[in-house]
């Protein structure tokens, strides 16, 4: 499946972007894409058997490109009176929340406590 996510997703939930960013959002849309695929199971199917909605799936890539556009150098925390700033310890670039990814979670696998699941299916 192609991804479904475009960059008229990034710029109807952000901004217009320049003829570079576009370039930059294009890229980033298909390493968000192969990153979700790897870490959400059954990704692919349940959208084809329209079981998790799309629109779902744009948002959750969508904003996980934006967050890179907005903050490239993934710093955390600036000053400006002497200018300093602070980096994350570790700058993972393109990035899902726990949320984002509890909401493309599938419905059927159980989770809590002892329950033991596999963070991502590798295909090929």
């Amino acid at each position: 499946m192609d991804n479904p996510v475009t960059v008229q997703d990034v710029i109807n939930r952000w901004r217009p972007l320049s003829d570079a960013e576009i370039v930059i959002a294009e890229t980033r849309l298909g390493d968000a894409w192969d990153e979700i695929q790897l870490r959400v199971s059954r990704l692919v199917e349940r959208l084809e058997d329209e079981t998790l909605p799309v629109g779902l799936v744009k948002r959750v890539v969508a904003d996980s490109v934006i967050r890179l556009m907005q903050n490239p150098d993934g710093k955390t925390r600036e000053r400006i009176d002497d200018y300093e700033y602070t980096r994350a310890d570790s700058v993972q670039g393109l990035g899902f929340t726990d949320g984002e990814l509890d909401l493309l979670a599938p419905t059927d696998e159980t989770t809590g406590a002892f329950t033991i699941r596999p963070h991502y299916e590798v295909c090929e």
